[in-house]
């Protein structure tokens, strides 16, 4: 595994902007070639795809699917996060009477169940849409249609959990877990942004741009959100059958300008300013450069 630090990323990003990104994001789409290569096979039916938060869950099932139809198999991606519950006064809560959105229990299982169950009698069904910026269920729904030889990739948090995958007994199931797996380190091998630290950067964009949530808002969520992957993530990754590095070296570079600035925002809060002065230290580079299916869209936009 490389070890990355600024030096090496800012002589890529300085050299050839437009190859580095390109690079990067082909890099990844073989990663993930790579591992379904490995996964699948005739039987597979299911693909569970689980990961902490700002992994890149989505986009990852995104380009599961296309890389599948080159291997002439239909595929079709289910996002757990639709099947959160209706609204707030549903949500189980923690110890603290705060609401707990981390846990498996903040999903509407009954209904997971119902629509799996209905895809895998008739073949389709209409599943959820959740609106994050409402904080509720939408009034929308998504037609999901599969054929006998189709295979449905399931995408969330706890895709890995048995409380889910038990939903889907009987199913030929592959399993694989993708997280940032890189850091970036100084000269002397010392850790200069972490995973946690890549992922939080990451997280802070998208929520601000999806979800109109401030940096400093994301700090405070981001506490409960690393304990229930703590809780309810880690235990199951063992139960992957393979795992993807979903780093890209050039993402540093991309990230900071929108990310700093967001940052600025939110003062003299201890995490904003030491993750500014790690961005300080690589060469901005602007987010056109990536092509559309890079998984570094589903933060930049």
């Amino acid at each position: 595994m490389t070890e990355y630090t600024p030096q090496i990323i800012n002589r890529e990003a300085r050299t050839d902007p437009v190859g580095f990104v390109a690079g990067c994001c082909e890099e990844y789409k073989s990663r993930v070639k790579a591992v379904l290569e490995s996964v699948v096979t005739k039987n597979t039916r299911i693909l569970m795809l689980a990961g902490p938060s700002a992994s890149g869950k989505t986009t990852t099932a995104q380009i599961i699917r296309k890389a599948l139809e080159k291997m002439s198999l239909d595929a079709q991606t289910v996002s757990l996060d639709d099947f959160y519950l209706a609204s707030f006064d549903l949500y189980p809560k923690d110890k603290n009477g705060n609401y707990d959105f981390e846990t498996v229990h903040a999903l509407d299982l009954p209904l997971m169940g119902e629509c799996f169950t209905r895809l895998r009698e008739s073949g389709e069904c209409e599943m959820p849409l959740f609106d994050f910026k409402a904080h509720r269920r939408s009034d929308k729904t998504k037609k999901v249609t599969l054929s006998n030889d189709s295979l449905l990739i399931v995408e969330g948090l706890h895709a890995l959990n048995p409380v889910v995958t038990s939903r889907l007994a009987g199913e030929g199931i592959a399993k694989v877990y993708v997280s940032v797996s890189s850091r970036v380190y100084n000269s002397r091998s010392a850790v200069l942004l972490s995973k946690r630290d890549l992922r939080l950067i990451r997280r802070t964009v998208r929520d601000n741009r999806d979800r109109d949530t401030s940096a400093k808002e994301t700090f405070v969520l981001w506490k409960s959100v690393l304990n229930g992957e703590n809780k309810y993530l880690f235990p199951f990754e063992k139960l992957a059958d393979a795992k993807i590095d979903s780093f890209h070296a050039c993402e540093p570079c991309l990230f900071a300008n929108e990310a700093s600035e967001l940052f600025e925002q939110a003062g003299q809060e201890e995490t904003a300013q030491r993750l500014l002065r790690m961005l300080s230290l690589f060469e901005p580079l602007p987010k056109e450069l990536l092509c559309s299916d890079c998984l570094l869209n589903e933060f930049l936009g």
